[in-house]
């Protein structure tokens, strides 16, 4: 729905009083309308990895409409799993044809046999680790509707300090604001390349040459999704909604440059970062 990126839509999403009432009219709204036969999807990333690009993607095309909610996996779950789960499986029995959910969701074999059952089409988006790290760091500071932001950032008085946190870690399972290292949270969610549900893009793969990357590429990733959704030859040209990815509009949107990371990063930071995410980021064909 190409209304979620106009300027009032935008206003509302970023006043904390605003957005629980608006949230919940869009989603009383969206289930009025009714639903066009298609895919139901599952759009899962790890946080600041392109989230929004994905679903920019997924707003292109016909009938396709995001259904309101967002469900979570991540490593803090893993040790008290059963309420997340729960959630997830709700979700995913309640997406309708032709809508979206949004997710972050590390791999984790229950996580992984509800989205099998569910038989949602799956795709996970995941971005340069050192990108992810910036733009992590960009959003905290800048992002006033979030939750807790004020107390979470207290002990980081400037944006240096959030960059290394989001590198290092923060405190320990159960804390209130838990998060694990960058290695070990990236490893977690590059493990859905090998996994046999779904399809795995690069956000580099799908930025196109506004963003520093390949309209060729962007075009050839875009016409692949398509067609792992079911759209065939049914759908617009890969090359036409390709043209309409790159927003600048969107509220989580910073930076779409793909190696902008470079002008920000201490460079004992990007050695840190390739240390612990060295493996992984192999396996994905970023260079160290």
């Amino acid at each position: 729905m190409r209304v979620l990126d106009s300027a009032l839509v935008r206003r509302v999403r970023q006043t904390p009083a605003l957005r629980p009432p608006a949230i919940a009219a869009y989603r009383a709204l969206d289930r009025m309308m009714p639903a066009a036969p298609g895919p139901r999807v599952l759009a899962n990333s790890m946080p600041k990895s392109g989230t929004h690009l994905l679903a920019s993607l997924l707003d292109q095309l016909d009938g396709m409409r995001f259904a309101g909610h967002l469900v979570t996996f991540d490593d803090g779950d893993t040790y008290a799993p059963e309420q997340p789960l729960r959630d997830l499986e709700r979700r995913l029995k309640k997406v309708r044809d032709s809508h979206y959910i949004g997710g972050h969701l590390i791999r984790d074999h229950r996580v992984e046999q509800r989205i099998k059952d569910s038989e949602v089409k799956f795709l996970t988006i995941l971005r340069d680790p050192r990108a992810v790290v910036v733009s992590a760091a960009h959003y905290v500071a800048d992002a006033a509707h979030l939750r807790d932001r004020d107390e979470a950032l207290v002990g980081f008085p400037d944006h240096e300090s959030v960059l290394r946190a989001f590198v290092t870690g923060r405190g320990e399972p159960g804390d209130k604001f838990y998060f694990p290292e960058i290695g070990s949270r990236f490893k977690q969610y590059v493990d859905w390349v090998d996994s046999p549900v779904g399809m795995t893009v690069l956000f580099e793969d799908l930025i196109g040459g506004r963003g520093g990357g390949s309209a060729d590429q962007q075009v050839a990733q875009v016409e692949a999704i398509v067609d792992f959704l079911g759209y065939g030859t049914a759908a617009e040209s890969a090359a036409a909604v390709a043209e309409r990815l790159f927003s600048e509009k969107a509220i989580t949107f910073r930076s779409g440059a793909i190696d902008s990371w470079r002008s920000e990063l201490p460079a004992d930071l990007v050695r840190e970062i390739e240390d612990r995410c060295g493996d992984s980021m192999t396996r994905l064909g970023y260079t160290t």
